[in-house]
């Protein structure tokens, strides 16, 4: 079988521009290739570039991490005007800048193969920015634009705006640490009311604050097409989270929701508790990082008592303790959607390892959860232990593996967790529970 993947990360040596050139020239069969961080230059990009105007098997390329900088830009931009084979270009940190990204942008107006392109980290501006909304109102190939950690600021968003309202392509636009402030978020989220193509919408780390919640709450209820949105990182107080939670309760289509590390507090969580009463779309719910406590984790163990569609709930670094613990605990006991739970960093100590230990003995749905960096000794580990003796679900789990966990009780959750993760032997185990579990649970209270 041909190989259709190839990593030049450990396959190269000093004479890396002849390899290169030789290699896409002569190649049959890779049609993925990924360059390992720091291999490629100005040089090495433009024999990469003049062997593909003949290579038209490769459709991934991946230069991420490395120093093209503006001539190897240049030289790929002459290759995109060409090729009709190329799909997903990763340039992320290289140090393109805005020179080389109008190049890159320019060509792709005459592209009608590449769908994916990365350029995040390149201390791109609002001037170059320009130009790529340019391209996304005559592209109609480009489904995924990926812009993180650049610098497009404000004037940069209202660019791009004015592009989604009339593109009708684009699925996947990342706009993650730009430097973007309420006046760029509020002409993104407006246009996403006549934009009916974009699923997926990152605008993590930027300054976006409460006074947009009205227009945070129109995007939602009108665009039926948004299938995750991304906050997190910015200044999203409990004022943002009423209207948010409200609107959530009239959405159907949000399916991911990320509001980490923003300052809701247990008051937010309240209201958003309310609404995943009602909303019956939403799978996946970040919200670590918000100052928690076990008044916030009462209020969402109640809802998930309800609630039917959430998969995903993360709340690490929190401070949910041990009495939200118990609270979320005792929720599971009924809630069969639940798949994922992350309560890593929560001041949880054996106290609320108890109930969490009921709860796994109990819950059909469970298969991930973490509770790395919280205070479990041998006691609460054993506990774990002797629920997952009883569990057949649960295949991932994550704690402290410390001194404080001795080696047998340590070994004993991995086995019991690899007989979860294998279809056969779980069959085995379930079948087998009600003739060995006693004997089991006998050895158990002894380690």
């Amino acid at each position: 079988m041909c190989e259709s993947h190839f990593d030049f990360y450990n396959n190269v040596n000093d004479n890396k521009a002849m390899l290169i050139s030789d290699f896409l020239t002569k190649n049959t069969s890779i049609i993925n290739l990924n360059f390992g961080p720091g291999l490629i230059t100005c040089d090495e990009a433009k024999c990469i570039s003049k062997a593909l105007v003949e290579n038209t098997l490769l459709q991934s390329l991946d230069l991420s991490n490395n120093v093209i900088e503006y001539g190897g830009a240049a030289s790929i931009s002459n290759v995109l005007a060409v090729n009709t084979s190329l799909k997903y270009l990763y340039l992320g940190y290289n140090s393109i800048y805005d020179d080389g990204t109008t190049l890159i942008a320019n060509s792709l107006k005459k592209n009608t193969s590449l769908i994916h392109l990365d350029i995040g980290g390149n201390s791109i501006s609002s001037i170059s920015t320009k130009i790529i909304s340019e391209l996304l109102i005559k592209n109609t190939s480009l489904t995924h634009l990926d812009l993180c950690f650049n610098k497009i600021s404000n004037d940069g968003a209202i660019s791009l705006s004015n592009s989604l309202v009339k593109n009708t392509s684009l699925i996947h636009l990342d706009l993650l640490d730009n430097l973007i402030s309420d006046i760029g978020a509020t002409s993104i989220l407006n246009s996403l009311v006549e934009n009916a193509s974009l699923k997926y919408l990152n605008l993590g780390g930027n300054e976006i604050s409460e006074n947009i919640a009205p227009i945070i709450s129109n995007t939602l209820i009108k665009n039926a097409s948004l299938t995750a949105l991304d906050l997190g990182s910015n200044k999203i107080s409990i004022n943002i989270m009423t209207v948010i939670s409200d609107s959530l309760t009239k959405n159907t289509s949000l399916v991911r929701l990320n509001l980490s590390n923003n300052s809701i507090s247990n008051d937010g969580i309240t209201s958003i508790s309310n609404a995943l009463l009602k909303n019956t779309s939403l799978k996946m719910l970040d919200l670590s990082l918000n100052s928690i406590t076990e008044v916030g984790a009462t209020s969402i163990a109640n809802a998930l008592l309800k609630n039917t569609s959430l998969t995903h709930l993360v709340l690490n670094d929190n401070d949910i303790a041990d009495t939200g613990t118990t609270s979320i605990s005792d929720s599971l006991f009924r809630n069969t959607s639940l798949i994922h739970l992350n309560l890593h960093y929560n001041t949880i100590s054996d106290d609320g390892i108890i109930s969490i230990s009921k709860a796994l003995i109990k819950n059909t749905s469970l298969t991930y959860l973490n509770l790395n960096l919280n205070d479990i000794t041998d006691d609460g580990a054993t506990l774990i232990l002797q629920a997952l003796v009883k569990n057949t679900q649960l295949k991932n789990f994550y704690y402290d593996t410390d001194s404080r966990i001795s080696w047998n009780i340590k070994s004993s959750i991995e086995y019991e967790l690899i007989i979860n993760r294998n279809d056969d032997l779980r069959v085995k185990k379930r079948k087998m529970l009600l003739s060995w579990l006693p004997i089991k649970l006998l050895y158990l209270q002894k380690i």
